[in-house]
């Protein structure tokens, strides 16, 4: 096959980009959801006890469980905290990759067949088998390419970076070689 000239404009490797990044947040942070619907489940059964108990045998243990319930919601918040801090350097990172590629105007060259996909630009080329590659997904009619170990290595591929009829056979083959990435 002859080498496909990659159309990279900004809005398509923002969406591709920014799809990864969802991904990869709820797969991380998943877990930080059900924290804070069990701390508020918590902090109202707290509240009742406190309200609607008048026992003075109450006290101590109301004591403690206030004390540890405090913790708990303030590491709550370490959490959210470093869920903000580590987003926001993600969509900087994202910022500067996209700003790097329009203002360097680097062409990227797709080349695909049964066994391997090659990405070429004038500097680098790089083919890799499809083993290499764990998983494959589509979001929006973009084709994401997903390694096993790191998911900022994907290849993100749209219409109207390589054309319709390209992405139709980019996705027979990779459907062939790749299973469907799970939904989390």
């Amino acid at each position: 096959m002859d080498p496909i000239l990659v159309n990279n404009t900004e809005d398509s490797m923002k969406e591709g980009i920014n799809y990864l990044i969802k991904r990869d947040f709820k797969k991380h942070y998943r877990l930080a959801k059900k924290v804070g619907s069990c701390l508020s489940l918590l902090t109202l059964i707290f509240i009742g006890l406190t309200v609607f108990s008048n026992s003075n045998n109450l006290v101590t243990l109301i004591g403690i469980f206030s004390y540890l319930l405090i913790l708990s919601w303030l590491a709550f918040l370490l959490i959210l905290i470093i869920y903000e801090v580590k987003k926001r350097k993600v969509v900087r990172w994202r910022d500067k990759i996209i700003d790097y590629n329009i203002k360097n105007k680097i062409e990227y060259y797709l080349q695909f067949d049964e066994e391997t996909i090659t990405i070429s630009t004038d500097k680098v080329t790089s083919k890799l088998k499809w083993s290499y590659y764990a998983y494959y997904a589509e979001d929006n009619d973009i084709l994401h390419i997903i390694p096993g170990a790191n998911i900022y290595e994907s290849l993100s591929f749209s219409p109207t970076e390589i054309g319709t009829e390209n992405l139709t056979k980019l996705k027979a083959i990779v459907g062939k070689n790749l299973p469907l990435l799970p939904t989390i």
